[in-house]
């Protein structure tokens, strides 16, 4: 099997503290209220914490079904920034 390069940005990423696991949530659920859906609408299918050898390195990965509309919610969002990197409807 051949080696893998790990930039050492990424070592260096994966030691950080990043936001918690409310926090994030916290993050989609000021955007869900932004779009006009209240936040007892949703329910979380799946959320993940991954490390990644690009820019911003960690990321959280949150698959939100939404109880009264129809359709699920993808978000990536910066483990460091507290921002929403990227949000797609599924």
């Amino acid at each position: 099997m051949p080696a893998v390069i790990v930039p050492p940005e990424l070592y260096q990423a994966v030691t950080n503290e990043t936001i918690t696991k409310d926090d994030t949530l916290k993050i989609v659920e000021r955007d869900l209220k932004v779009n006009n859906i209240e936040p007892q609408d949703k329910r979380v299918l799946h959320m993940d914490k991954i490390a990644q050898d690009w820019v911003p390195y960690v990321e959280w990965l949150v698959d939100v079904n939404l109880k009264r509309c129809i359709g699920r919610w993808e978000y990536k969002i910066s483990a460091f920034a507290r921002e929403i990197l990227q949000k797609r409807i599924l």
